[in-house]
């Protein structure tokens, strides 16, 4: 693994999705840039388990059940995780359950 330089500035996202499938949250950078995640949150605001997964395009790289309202996770990524080029960031919910998260990230080179 290559080693970050941290020199764009720390972007956050933040909202709330509540369609079943995938949503894209940050669409693919241009040619030649990634968007690098420092800290992911996901919260479930329905009262239904729901499945989400997380996706860098079409690979999931985190799964999580979240089984009553207010359940949440969180995820400070050390090392931070590359989502590859021409990849966007994608949550994928297992029902339309209303749903809230938060993004902090950056665009960087790959």
């Amino acid at each position: 693994m290559r080693e970050l330089t941290y020199t764009q500035p720390l972007l956050q996202l933040s909202g709330t999705v509540s369609a079943s499938g995938d949503t894209t949250l940050i669409a693919a950078p241009a040619s030649g840039r990634q968007i690098v995640i420092s800290s992911i949150q996901i919260q479930n605001e329905s009262t239904t388990a729901t499945t989400y997964l997380l996706k860098f395009g079409s690979t999931t790289v985190f799964r999580v059940l979240l089984v009553s309202q207010g359940d949440g996770d969180t995820k400070d990524m050390e090392p931070a995780w590359e989502v590859g080029s021409g990849n966007a960031l994608v949550l994928n919910l297992s029902g339309a359950n209303a749903s809230n998260y938060n993004v902090s990230y950056w665009i960087d080179s790959v």
